[in-house]
């Protein structure tokens, strides 16, 4: 039986019992959790670069140090092991944080530019 069937069967005449119900929708997450997409996990490259990448970018605010990353229209700077948009200050949720870590990951490569002021 399909998921959609499932469904509409929940709704039937004879299925008003919170028991059935209760059964019906627990087959239901059975079946949602055996089609989920297998996730591997993250290539010891990755980790790594994210240790790195975060180390560079994190402020240092006692020794006046802001860098920034320009990618996507944002001006991205870390802080507080948070990652945010310093042109509104909006902070990333961890998804959103872990597909630019991606993106600059696999697309980009990482030259520091030193600036002295006299």
């Amino acid at each position: 039986m399909e998921i959609y069937d499932k469904i509409e069967s929940m709704f039937v005449d004879d299925s008003d019992t919170l028991d059935l119900i209760l059964k019906e929708l627990k087959e239901i997450k059975e079946i949602l959790k055996s089609n989920q997409t297998f996730q591997p996990k993250e290539d010891k490259g990755f980790k790594e670069f994210i240790k790195n990448f975060t180390k560079d970018i994190s402020e240092d605010e006692i020794n006046g140090i802001y860098p920034e990353i320009e990618i996507d229209g944002y001006i991205l700077g870390y802080k507080d092991g948070v990652l945010y948009d310093k042109w509104t200050n909006e902070k990333f949720d961890e998804n959103r944080t872990k597909e630019i870590f991606n993106e600059v990951y696999n697309n980009y490569q990482i030259t520091k530019k030193i600036e002295e002021f006299l």
